[in-house]
Order: structure tokens, then C-alpha cells, then sequence
């Protein structure tokens, strides 16, 4: 065999071997990957699980932003800080106002009586 051969063959070699490691690496960095993301999931959920019945609109309004759009007094949509596409119902015990037709009249007293499970869904832009 001639070297320009030998050269040919050592480099094919070569080739194979340094594609066979990124092919093995690859795998590595993609569970890498998501491995992170779960974590970071993980980490959001028990963020929501920190809201409490019994907890005031006013200590639940200081940490959890109001999702956008139109609301009522309860159920109220709040939002993770981080990621305004995980979201949370949040209903009330509110008072009404017997002198103006029985409306309702909402306080950062307010107590919470329940709180859903966290959900995705996208912003709204009523």
C-alpha cells in the first residue's frame, strides 16, 4: 500500500471515532437539558404551592402578578413572576355592599378559599 493510502484509512478512522463521541455526547447535553428544565419546572410548582387558603389578597398580591385582561373580584388569575404563562385561580370570600345593589366590594383583606391547580395558558389581552 502506498502512504497517500495509509493516510486515507488513518483519517477515515480518525473521522469515525470523533463522529462516534459527538454522537454518544450528544445525548449527554440534550438530558442535560432537560434535566435543567424540569428543575426549573419543579422549582415554579412549589412556588404556587406556597399560596395557602387562608392567605390575604393583599399578602398574595405582593408576591403573585394579576394575569392581564379583564377580572372580577374572585376568582382572580395570578401569574408566576417568572414565566406569565403558568398561572393559578385564586377565589375569595368578599363582601357586598347592600347600599349600592348588592355589589362586590373587594379588600387586600379578602381571604382566600381556594386555589387551583397551576396551569399553562397564554396571556390575555382583553
Amino acid at each position: 500500500m502506498r502512504k497517500r493510502d495509509w493516510l486515507l484509512i488513518a483519517g477515515c478512522v480518525v473521522a469515525a471515532f470523533v463522529g462516534g463521541v459527538c454522537v454518544t455526547l450528544l445525548p449527554l447535553k440534550v438530558q442535560a437539558t432537560n434535566r435543567d428544565r424540569a428543575e426549573w419546572v419543579e422549582k415554579c410548582l412549589k412556588d404556587f404551592e406556597s399560596i395557602k387558603v387562608g392567605m390575604t389578597r393583599g399578602e398574595i398580591e405582593a408576591k403573585w402578578p394579576w394575569d392581564t385582561g379583564l377580572q372580577g373580584v374572585s376568582p382572580v388569575r395570578f401569574t408566576h413572576p417568572d414565566f406569565g404563562y403558568f398561572k393559578v385561580d385564586v377565589e375569595f370570600d368578599f363582601k357586598r355592599n347592600p347600599a349600592d345593589q348588592n355589589r362586590a366590594v373587594w379588600s387586600k383583606d379578602d381571604k382566600a378559599t381556594s386555589i387551583s391547580k397551576p396551569y399553562i395558558e397564554r396571556s390575555f389581552g382583553d
